[in-house]
């Protein structure tokens, strides 16, 4: 593979943690997948929604019932926090041997990762656990609701033995046992919102699940409705979340190609001809080759065995 994304590692010490070892398979899976993964990035802390359930789905083999229960378990037992379709590994920096907070160039590292994300809560709380400047867009003041003090150096203890981790692993560290609650007051629970037409229901599936690759539909230009209504119209029972997870799924269609082209927006996707092969397949990445890993000289060798068998 020519492209082997970033480098991932892990201290061996978190798998020999009374709190690993009481996990599920199918939490352990889902968190060591979300850690070491594509979907994942240096900081611990990244988009989760739809699209890459999807994604994490097809690397792990689990149903979208399972990835669900999996996160809840991890949430439960503070391994992450996940709200606003975003996840934070609370132990990623603390079992990642590849990333020292004290070490300024990976601290800014860190922040460039973060600046990336949708203004979210869950963001600026990492950020204050980091002591990280908030990206632009915050507003001054943010409320801690992180309720327990939190330790200034780590203390994990596997039976009676401490756990020493390398300098610099300390000052700044996810521990999972602490509790990460947030205060809701009648004053700040919104109201449900009213139902939405189908069309503008899709267009907000859309903006969910394809905003963070595609760009984001801000308007309901006639021509646009249009488009949309007679998809509809054509396809009554259609899952539409399944055809956007599908479209940001696509190595092609979100510019993993050689020209780097990705789709321009919900438009190009409601084009009838672009529609139906994208609903057919005919975007989906091919099986990997058994030879792809091979130089070229080696698989005109390996096909010219194949065709003297």
């Amino acid at each position: 593979m020519s492209d082997r994304g970033t480098y991932a590692a892990t201290y061996a010490v978190m798998f020999d943690s009374q709190e690993w070892m009481a996990l599920s398979v199918n939490a352990k899976l889902v968190f060591l997948t979300l850690k070491n993964s594509r979907i994942g990035n240096m900081a611990g802390i990244f988009l989760l929604g739809a699209g890459e359930k999807y994604t994490l789905g097809e690397q792990t083999g689990l149903s979208v019932k399972q990835i669900g229960a999996a996160i809840d378990e991890l949430q439960r037992d503070k391994w992450v926090i996940y709200a606003d379709n975003i996840i934070w590994l609370r132990n990623h920096l603390r079992y990642n041997s590849t990333l020292n907070m004290n070490n300024p160039n990976h601290r800014s590292r860190v922040a460039k990762t973060i600046a990336m994300l949708p203004t979210a809560k869950i963001v600026a709380d990492f950020c204050k656990y980091y002591d990280f400047d908030l990206p632009e867009g915050y507003p001054d003041t943010i409320e801690d609701t992180i309720t327990d003090t939190i330790e200034d150096t780590i203390t994990d203890t596997i039976g009676d033995t401490p756990a020493t981790l390398p300098d610099g692993i300390g000052e700044h560290i996810d521990i999972h046992r602490t509790p990460y609650t947030v205060h809701r007051t009648p004053e700040t629970v919104a109201a449900s919102p009213p139902a939405l037409a189908p069309e503008h229901e899709i267009i907000a599936q859309y903006n969910e699940i394809c905003g963070h690759v595609f760009p984001k539909t801000k308007s309901t230009s006639p021509a646009r409705m249009r488009a949309l209504k007679a998809r509809i119209k054509d396809n009554p029972d259609f899952d539409w979340p399944a055809f956007f997870c599908r479209a940001v799924a696509s190595s092609f269609l979100t510019g993993r190609n050689d020209k780097g082209w990705r789709v321009p927006g919900i438009d190009w996707l409601l084009t009838p001809s672009k529609f139906d092969r994208l609903n057919e397949g005919g975007y989906d990445d091919p099986p990997e080759s058994p030879l792809s890993g091979l130089s070229k000289s080696g698989r005109e060798s390996a096909e010219n065995l194949r065709s003297a068998i």
